[in-house]
């Protein structure tokens, strides 16, 4: 009985899993038909419920996958995989209070793990860091449990005890990329580049990576010619522009890929060498290299490069120039989000909490003595500014309008830095669990010389910080009456 039983459940396992296969494709017909006919054969087994529950989300049936999954706990109420699938279900629903409260009332790691994740989305930190303690306290051996109490320390600002945290996890699972990432996060905060960096790199490893260039073997040591390519965002690969030509100081052939949108711009840095677009042909190299792991491979603990190290296009900003002449008063540029990514949940939920809803900045719009000039890819102008993106290209075109402006500000995004490498004055609106790069607890940056942060000391709350950015423009325009 007991193999007879084995066996089925293996044919099962082989039919969700190649379901799951077209599921992923996007072939959800052809899923539907295997799942379809498993759950009409075995409708009371749990995985055959969460299989089908799932593909009915992908297909945005999420109603439809929560009854299926409410239908299936009555016949499997302990099984985890769809109680976890629940409380996804109910937030996505809009019902984030319903899946809180469902898992809070668990005692397994793995739905007081996702508790505190959905308390942070919910930027309930308080109850976050408590339900990370609480799974600390009742699976110490739980490594996982450890990272997420160090991420609640780190976003409190406690980075010596989420340090702790994730050396803790480390030792539990050694190896493991995300304890690896998270504690490179909070040493980078630290200021500690090297070692925060060797951390950093670990992201490299995690199952939704960039993936690398084919045909090149990463780098590891003494290979003489590189491809240098950015498997992170447009600003981090600004940011990361200083390195290229130390890299070739120290005896490195480079070759750069960047998107289209930089190549202009990043042939403007002194001794870069070759810079190309994704898809052009490459010549010989030995290697590959992410831009962001740079920093190891140099063995450099400080920032380098620390005045402007891109440069605009002369004519165009004097045309730029011309165009704003008629504006009164200090010229400024804003910018009140990021570029949303939905591809990947984690970058998404950061771009939500980073950006500034455009009528927030209605008392610093009010300023006497400005004119404001909308730098936002994408959307229209805010009411009182001028638009000026339509027709832009790239960055080399955005760097131009910013080098004829007075100043930028801006939410942490690509422009931030495009300023910064500018050398333009740029001031930076950070969200409370402000990004690495800002460090903690200073107003200026190591990264811009030019920069001045502009922190939110409450969870979504943006209105002290603008208020506070209106006080520190109407001061900067008085001083220069």
């Amino acid at each position: 009985m007991l193999r007879s039983m084995t066996a089925q459940k293996t044919v099962i396992s082989a039919r969700i899993a190649k379901a799951e296969t077209h599921r992923n494709e996007g072939d959800f017909p052809a899923a539907m038909q295997i799942l379809g006919a498993l759950f009409q054969a075995y409708p009371g087994d749990c995985d055959v419920v969460l299989a089908l529950a799932l593909t009915w989300a992908a297909m945005g049936g999420k109603s439809q996958a929560l009854a299926l999954v409410e239908r299936g706990l009555r016949s499997c109420p302990s099984d985890i995989g769809l109680r976890l699938e629940q409380a996804a279900l109910l937030e996505q629903l809009g019902r984030a209070s319903e899946a809180e409260e469902l898992l809070a009332g668990c005692a397994e790691p793995l739905p007081l793990l996702r508790l505190g994740y959905l308390q942070r989305r919910l930027l309930a930190y308080d109850r976050a860091m408590a339900s990370a303690r609480r799974l600390t306290d009742s699976h110490p051996a739980f490594s996982p449990g450890w990272i997420s109490l160090g991420i609640s320390l780190y976003t409190a600002g406690d980075l010596a005890a989420a340090e702790a945290c994730f050396e803790t996890a480390l030792t539990l699972a050694p190896g493991d990329p995300v304890a690896e990432f998270s504690l490179g996060t909070c040493l980078l905060m630290d200021g500690r580049w090297q070692k925060g960096f060797r951390g950093f790199s670990a992201r490299r490893r995690f199952p939704d990576a960039v993936a690398a260039p084919a045909g090149l073997a990463e780098m590891r040591g003494g290979e003489r010619s590189l491809l240098l390519w950015n498997d992170q965002g447009l600003g981090d690969a600004i940011q990361f522009l200083r390195y290229v030509p130390l890299l070739r100081q120290s005896g490195r052939e480079t070759v750069l890929v960047v998107p289209d949108a930089l190549v202009r711009v990043a042939r403007t840095v002194p001794g870069i060498g070759p810079v190309l677009a994704q898809g052009e042909e490459l010549p010989p190299l030995d290697a590959h290299l992410p831009m962001m792991d740079v920093p190891v491979l140099l063995g450099l603990d400080e920032v380098p490069a620390q005045g402007p190290y891109i440069a605009a296009d002369p004519d165009a900003v004097s045309r730029w120039r011309r165009r704003f002449a008629p504006l009164p008063g200090l010229k400024v540029g804003l910018v009140w989000a990021g570029e949303l990514r939905v591809s990947r949940f984690q970058i998404t939920e950061m771009d939500r909490r980073r950006r500034v809803d455009p009528t927030d900045f209605a008392p610093l719009l009010a300023t006497p003595g400005a004119s404001f000039v909308s730098l936002q890819f994408g959307a229209p102008p805010l009411p009182g500014t001028m638009g000026v993106m339509e027709g832009v290209a790239d960055f080399a075109d955005t760097a131009a309008i910013i080098e004829a402006l007075d100043l930028v500000i801006t939410v942490d995004t690509s422009v931030a830095h495009l300023a910064g490498a500018l050398g333009k004055p740029v001031w930076v609106l950070s969200r409370h669990d402000g990004c690495w790069r800002w460090m903690r607890d200073r107003a200026d940056s190591p990264w811009y010389p030019a920069a001045r942060v502009f922190r939110q000391t409450v969870p979504g709350d943006w209105a002290p910080v603008i208020a506070e950015v209106a006080a520190s423009l109407g001061e900067r325009i008085a001083a220069r009456i």
